[in-house]
């Protein structure tokens, strides 16, 4: 803009200045609310510390951490949500490669996360290290659509339900997979808007905010909210797409639809934040607003995640751009029966 000083901090001051303006007119009509803020990120692909950009410091989990925790204090801890939608561990840096994930996890366990999904590239170094990395983390991992091939068990959770300022939210997790690849013959992925047509009546029952926190890509999460009922908002992953205020889908029975999603590598963490009412025995929601927060050189990192990081992985020098995972896809195909 010409002529004119962008100011992030000042732009987040007044936004909270609103929010809570809005919050109190809820409360003054009598009608019980409330207020969840959600705060997600997706394809992250292994960087973990910040890294150059066209010559410039950007993402990074210990800007992450200073964001979500300011967000916390400024809400309260009980109002917000943290939600991965996949692609930590694919095209990472040297922790993310040499640990197949495991520090990866470590790092994700001091961030608070409620859930994730994981993305294709979990599933790249095998279902079975895959398996470890969900048995390390301590927050849940959702994928609603991924079964043993043989057995026809989940993979993981299909759903989860977070209380939250005593709204009951849903989530369920969709996953895209490359079943052709040889790190995922054992396993089978149900389309996904088939396993969320089968999953959400049941979740709907107990839940009075049904989000899903898929790793499809953008024009798959369009062709979900438009055509499976029961759904309040998307969180993506796949595609990488940027969609600074979301992005909203006319639903069945004209029931509208928000998909957020925060680009790649860390470049943003998304904000969303929602406003119910409370109406008989369940909570409405009313609205909805997205944007996204860049994480760049005016964002501090946080001490104790960076020295984290660099216990983990003592590097000295910043992230540089990914590498590409082609050759931990695999490329054989599948045997003839």
């Amino acid at each position: 803009m010409h002529g004119r000083t962008y100011n992030p901090v000042m732009r987040t001051i007044v936004c909270l200045l609103v929010l809570a303006l809005t919050s109190v007119l809820h409360a003054a009509d009598g009608t019980p609310s409330a207020h969840i803020v959600l705060l997600h990120v997706n394809d992250s692909h292994g960087h973990t510390q910040s890294w150059l950009d066209d010559g410039k410091s950007v993402g990074g989990y210990a800007r992450v951490k200073t964001v979500v925790d300011a967000i916390r204090q400024q809400e309260g801890v009980d109002h917000v949500i943290f939600l991965h939608a996949g692609d930590e561990i694919s095209r990472g840096d040297t922790l993310t490669s040499a640990t197949l994930g495991e520090g990866n996890i470590a790092i994700l366990n001091l961030m608070g996360i409620a859930a994730w999904t994981p993305g294709n590239g979990e599933f790249y170094p095998g279902a079975a290290n895959l398996q470890k990395l969900i048995s390390e983390a301590n927050f849940p991992t959702l994928t609603g659509n991924i079964r043993y091939r043989l057995d026809g068990k989940p993979f993981a959770d299909e759903t989860t339900i977070l209380t939250v300022q005593g709204v009951r939210v849903g989530l369920l997790g969709l996953c895209f997979i490359h079943e052709e690849y040889p790190s995922s013959w054992v396993l089978k992925m149900e389309p996904p808007a088939d396993a969320a047509r089968r999953l959400i009546p049941q979740l709907r029952k107990n839940a009075d905010l049904v989000i899903a926190l898929n790793h499809i890509g953008i024009d798959a999460d369009r062709k979900l909210a438009a055509s499976v009922p029961g759904i309040d908002l998307i969180v993506g992953g796949h595609s990488h797409t940027v969609l600074r205020e979301g992005e909203r889908v006319t639903g069945p029975a004209g029931r509208e639809v928000l998909i957020v999603q925060a680009g790649e590598y860390l470049h943003y963490i998304g904000r969303v934040d929602l406003e119910l009412q409370r109406k008989g025995d369940a909570w409405i929601l009313q609205k909805s607003a997205a944007r996204l927060i860049p994480l760049d050189a005016t964002v501090p990192e946080d001490p104790a995640i960076k020295s984290t990081i660099a216990r983990l992985w003592p590097a000295t020098q910043p992230a540089t751009a990914p590498a590409d995972d082609t050759a931990a896809m695999g490329t054989t195909a599948l045997p003839a029966k």
